[in-house]
């Protein structure tokens, strides 16, 4: 998951619970940039995701800004965009 960003991360993201993520990479840093309320620890690291657990105060948030920021919609315009500037 080092230059790729696993799908599921927007699905989980549209919810109110908190995200777990055990990611490195691309990914750790849209995790980190983009979903609130999340823990985020490094693949494998089981202590360190324990630690973090331990110390996460449970709460519910509603991520409305991310939900239109990564509209489906959105994303396809500016991969197009994005597509017509290399043409």
């Amino acid at each position: 998951f080092k230059k790729v960003l696993p799908s599921k991360l927007f699905e989980l993201a549209t919810f109110h619970k908190p995200v777990i993520a055990g990611v490195g990479g691309f990914a750790a840093e849209f995790v980190k940039n983009n979903i609130d309320n999340s823990i985020l620890f490094n693949p494998c690291d089981v202590a360190q995701f324990v630690d973090l657990y331990n110390q996460y105060e449970y709460k519910q948030v509603v991520r409305d800004d991310f939900i239109k920021r990564f509209r489906r919609a959105i994303v396809n315009e500016e991969m197009a965009g994005t597509m017509l500037e290399y043409l």
